[in-house]
C-alpha cells in the first residue's frame, strides 16, 4: 500500500502517467492470463486519454513503479504496457523477444522494449545481450 501512496505525491506531471501506466499493466496482464481483448470501458478509456508527449525514461519509470503494483506482472506484461503509453507519446517502439540457456539446460525467455536504437525496458545493454533474439513486434493493438 505504502507504493500506492507514492504514486499520489508524485508530481503532477506524471501522477496522470503513474496511474494510467497502472491500469494497462493491469489490463495487458488480465489478457495474457485469460487471453481476452478487452477490459471496461473505462479502464480504457482512462488508458487512452493521454496525448502529451513524455520522455520515453519517464514512461519506462512509470511502467516499473507500476508493475511492482501487479501481482505477476512478467516482463512481457510490463513491454506490452509499455508498448501502449510509448505509441500514445509518438515513439515507435519495438518489443523484442529473447531466449538464453540456463545452466540447468532450461531456456529462459525475455521481453525488452527498443525505441530510438536503445533499450528502454527490461535491462540493460550487457544483461540483454545473454539472450538470443527470437523475434520483434511492432504491436498495431493499444
Amino acid at each position: 500500500m505504502r507504493r500506492a501512496h507514492r504514486v499520489f505525491r508524485a508530481q503532477p506531471e506524471t501522477r496522470g502517467l503513474y496511474v494510467r501506466a497502472f491500469w494497462l499493466v493491469l489490463k495487458k496482464r488480465i489478457q495474457l492470463t485469460i487471453g481476452g481483448r478487452r477490459l471496461a470501458h473505462s479502464a480504457r478509456a482512462l488508458c487512452e486519454d493521454s496525448q502529451s508527449t513524455m520522455p520515453h525514461q519517464t514512461i519506462a519509470t512509470a511502467i516499473t513503479k507500476a508493475s511492482k503494483l501487479v501481482p505477476g506482472a512478467s516482463c512481457l506484461t510490463q513491454a506490452l504496457a509499455a508498448d501502449v503509453l510509448l505509441k500514445q507519446n509518438g515513439y515507435n517502439p519495438e518489443i523484442r523477444i529473447g531466449v538464453k540457456s540456463e545452466k540447468t539446460s532450461a531456456l529462459s525467455a525475455h521481453a525488452w522494449v527498443v525505441c530510438d536504437g536503445q533499450i528502454v525496458l527490461g535491462g540493460t545493454e550487457d544483461e540483454i545481450k545473454e539472450y538470443s533474439l527470437l523475434t520483434k513486434l511492432h504491436s498495431a493493438e493499444s
